[in-house]
């Protein structure tokens, strides 16, 4: 176990580049339930370092692994992972440090036809090939056909079961769901699956001039694009000239408006799980316009 900061990134840029480094450079950045995270200095480039001694070195993998498939898929910029794995028992990843500036009409429209053109990337099924995660909750990826079978049982009943599991719910809120599933079928419009971010928030996107709006933090999938930005909605930070750039590009099925709260429904339940009842509140009053 390191007693010292600078020993312990000494030792992950050592795995990580098979650099020797004494006393790095190092500013802290912030710190979450989750993760720290560290703007690392090096002589002649400077790194983005996640570290965690909680989370299991696989959490990172999944992440390393779904930014170097969008990388490959998206046109949006995505930053390298430079190592990934263990260090004195501490998990990390070490990643390329990109600034963030601030929002404009242009890199608004930059990442509406990005996130277009990353939605027409499609697969035969819905899901993905290996689990991954949203925040530090195992998300699952068995594929389905179609995208109500996949939302019901990859999404919905896997959180709900989580909550069950926990003891924090009630009988009577899953059979209000119970009672919701057989009416998705005609509520959700029928579309090719589509490469989704999965975790797409304000914090999830750097707005930099050089390299254009930057995708962090993926919990991807083939999901239905509709759902991504209805959870870009739910908290907010994304401005009309994003979403009427991307709509004239990407146009929706009619009645998108009012269905924005049933897919908004997967990441309130998510947030339940990581921060409790209110979450769960919103969920249910949702659910219940349905009846």
């Amino acid at each position: 176990m390191f007693t010292d900061y600078s020993d312990l990134f000494s030792s992950i840029v050592f795995q990580s580049l098979g650099l020797e480094v004494n006393d790095p450079e190092y500013q802290f950045l912030g710190s979450s339930s989750f993760a720290q995270t560290v703007k690392l200095n090096l002589a002649d480039k400077v790194f983005f370092l996640k570290f965690s001694e909680h989370l299991e070195p696989d959490i990172f993998q999944a992440e390393a692994a779904g930014l170097a498939y969008l990388t490959e898929k998206s046109p949006l910029y995505v930053p390298r992972v430079w190592g990934k794995g263990q260090s004195g028992g501490i998990s990390y990843m070490l990643l390329d440090f990109v600034p963030s500036g601030s929002s404009s009409k242009k890199l608004s429209k930059q990442l509406a036809e990005g996130l277009a053109r990353q939605h027409s990337c499609s697969s035969g099924f819905f899901g993905f090939g290996y689990q991954n995660y949203i925040g530090n909750l195992p998300q699952r990826n068995e594929p389905k056909e179609n995208w109500v079978d996949f939302y019901i049982q990859e999404r919905l009943e896997v959180q709900l079961g989580l909550a069950m599991y926990t003891g924090h719910l009630d009988l009577d809120v899953k059979k209000a769901f119970d009672q919701l599933y057989p009416k998705l079928p005609d509520l959700f419009p029928t579309e090719p699956s589509a490469l989704v971010h999965g975790d797409l928030w304000s914090g999830n996107v750097l707005l930099n001039d050089e390299y254009g709006p930057c995708l962090i933090d993926p919990a991807i999938h083939y999901g239905h694009r509709e759902a991504e930005l209805a959870f870009m909605k739910l908290f907010g930070g994304f401005d009309e000239v994003f979403y009427q750039t991307y709509f004239e590009i990407y146009p929706l099925s009619p009645g998108f408006e009012k269905r924005i709260q049933l897919y908004q429904l997967y990441p309130l339940l998510v947030h339940y799980n990581l921060f409790g009842k209110p979450y769960l509140e919103a969920a249910l009053r949702i659910v219940q316009r349905y009846f």
